[in-house]
């Protein structure tokens, strides 16, 4: 008997199989974020296990026709093109130090392959723990597994001696300056806005007030008052969360949104019909096919898209859930100080994953994996140039 369907934890797996209820375990996508998940389970290696989270980014890459990619392991897809391997990782170049700003997921996946390089390396986070926004995603409905990003990440570098890591650390630019480090990359990640959108789909920024909230006010325990109203123009997931993490705190809610479906890039992870689902067992309202024209006291004005009606809807609360941007304030005072960089002694300053631009985890980790591996390259350096397939 062979048993599959989101098999991501090996306990679970195990169990399955100890227990006399399955044979066979099929786990694919587990074996995407590690495949060799079953040689570490033999050799009783369970906590170096790279555990699937379940985000479905490698379907919705068979569903776009792209080459596949990973949340979790970012050298899938790279084997052959880039010549990446999952376990292994070329050895420094130098003896050089790097200095990362920013314990969030493209901070932490720099900062575990540069060590495995053999890098001395420090990473510095102005919050009391490493993790970043996975830290506050991870709170949202079916979540969860996210949190293994950071945790098998933050495992790895806790086995490793030329890692330190300093947390509840805001860095100023003098501060980076001042630290003696050879290189130094910011992963500083980015921030929601509150934001409704124009006529071409463009972000309009307007201000917050105390009814008015993002996706962070929300998840930091902000005060809602009923009716609240999400306004989400993001694609994915974190309109229709928000909006049943709200429902779940007891609030009556309604979701506005610009298109045909809530979280409509879902359909390229196969989630949207669940999402979908999850809003009509919650009975949470559903407004498709309209933008917010107006904000009120109590009130919004929507319009919709095609046949241009317009509608007022009562509010207590407003969470806008439709523009990030990054925090890229250190990188950018740190790069127009060319004169104080080389005279600090730094080589090379490099903005990575949402401080660079804003997009989903799996894009993060893997910027903190590509920096990792080019950061000490030459411009003359071929050698890591990714190979083109060419149709035969």
């Amino acid at each position: 008997v062979v048993g599959v369907g989101w098999f991501t934890s090996p306990d679970i797996m195990a169990k399955q199989i100890n227990d006399g209820i399955l044979d066979f375990v099929g786990a694919a996508r587990a074996s995407i974020a590690d495949p060799f998940l079953p040689n570490k389970l033999k050799e009783g290696r369970e906590d170096d296990i790279r555990e699937c989270i379940g985000c479905n980014i490698c379907a919705s890459c068979y569903n776009q026709g792209i080459p596949v990619r990973c949340t979790q392991n970012p050298s899938m897809g790279e084997e052959w093109r880039r010549g990446w391997h999952p376990e292994k990782i070329k050895s420094k170049s130098s003896d050089n130090s790097v200095l990362v700003i920013g314990g969030g997921p493209a901070g932490l996946e720099a900062t575990l392959s540069l060590a495995r390089r053999g890098y001395s390396v420090a990473i510095a986070d102005s919050n009391k723990e490493l993790g970043g926004r996975i830290n506050m995603e991870s709170k949202l409905p079916g979540m969860t597994s996210y949190k293994r990003v950071v945790d098998y990440r933050v495992n790895q570098i806790n086995q490793l001696n030329n890692v330190d890591v300093f947390l509840d650390n805001t860095l100023s630019p003098d501060d980076v300056l001042e630290l003696g480090f050879d290189h130094v990359v910011t992963a500083t990640g980015s921030i929601w806005k509150p934001s409704i959108m124009d006529e071409k789909s463009a972000p309009v920024l307007i201000d917050k007030t105390n009814t008015i909230f993002t996706p962070e006010d929300v998840l930091n325990g902000c005060e809602l008052k009923s009716p609240v109203i999400v306004f989400d123009f993001d694609y994915y997931y974190m309109g229709g969360l928000m909006a049943e993490f709200i429902k779940d705190l007891g609030h009556e809610v309604t979701i506005i949104t610009p298109f045909d479906k809530v979280s409509p890039w879902s359909f390229n992870s196969n989630e949207i019909d669940e999402i979908q689902l999850r809003l009509l067992e919650k009975d949470i309202r559903v407004f498709t096919q309209n933008r917010i024209i107006t904000v009120e006291d109590s009130s919004v004005k929507t319009i919709h898209k095609v046949s241009h009606e317009e509608t007022d809807i009562d509010r207590g609360s407003l969470v806008l859930v439709g523009y990030r941007k990054q925090n890229d304030s250190l990188y950018s005072d740190l790069n127009s100080r060319k004169a104080d960089l080389s005279s600090s002694g730094i080589k090379s300053l490099q903005n990575i994953g949402d401080s660079n631009a804003p997009g989903a985890v799996v894009h993060a980790v893997y910027a903190g994996h590509l920096y990792a591996n080019t950061f000490d390259q030459e411009d003359t350096d071929t050698s890591d140039d990714f190979k083109l397939e060419y149709p035969v």
